[in-house]
């Protein structure tokens, strides 16, 4: 997406359509993470995660 929109910058019109996907692919990202972080608040921890807090 960088080089994309470094190219769009410079004035590259073809380079408009990639940073768009890339943009859609960074939102879908975003939400997915936000998804994750949202349903997965009040989760049990599983049991290899757990003895491994309690070793350190």
């Amino acid at each position: 997406m960088l080089v994309a929109l470094t190219a769009r910058l410079k004035g590259v019109e073809a380079a408009a359509p990639v940073v768009g996907i890339a943009s859609v692919v960074v939102g879908i990202g975003g939400v997915l993470f936000a998804w994750l972080e949202l349903t997965r608040v009040g989760a049990p921890r599983s049991a290899a995660g757990s003895a491994k807090l309690r070793t350190s």
